[in-house]
């Protein structure tokens, strides 16, 4: 099982680094919900595609604490129904949750507030429009 970004990346694209047009574009977007389905079966993958780039790898970070837990627990029958950004954070709806899996999303929602949506260094600046966390490097380059 895939347990951070890096290694996600790069055993879905074979390298850790994908080049920035449309059509592999596309492709990463299907490989990683196939490689989502298949570590995490409780999540769409398309729902994770759907995610900033910068957030992946504490969005893997919590989907792998919640596959830990719902192991450990035999617990079957728990779906993540929704991924979303709202309000420059990670927003996700589930079909129940308990005080842990609770901790586990709140977690993980101030990690994304806290998250350059972009690289996922930390975030230095926040957009007033849509908002959106940033560091720094990126916030410069939105600008321009």
């Amino acid at each position: 099982n895939v347990k951070n970004y890096k290694e996600f990346r790069k055993e879905v694209c074979g390298k850790e680094e994908e080049e920035d047009d449309i059509k592999s574009h596309t492709n990463l977007n299907e490989k990683i919900a196939k490689a989502i389905l298949r570590d995490y079966p409780f999540v769409s993958g398309y729902q994770f595609v759907k995610m900033p780039e910068g957030w992946w790898h504490c969005t893997i970070t919590m989907l792998h604490r919640i596959k830990d837990y719902l192991t450990k627990k035999g617990i079957e029958d728990f779906m993540i129904r929704e991924m979303s950004e709202k309000f420059g954070y990670g927003d996700c709806k589930t079909t129940f949750g308990d005080d842990t899996i609770n901790d586990i999303l709140k977690d993980w929602e101030s990690e994304t507030y806290n998250t350059c949506c972009v690289c996922g260094k930390p975030a230095t600046k926040y957009t007033d429009d849509w908002i959106r966390p940033y560091c720094d490097d990126c916030f410069s380059n939105k600008k321009k």
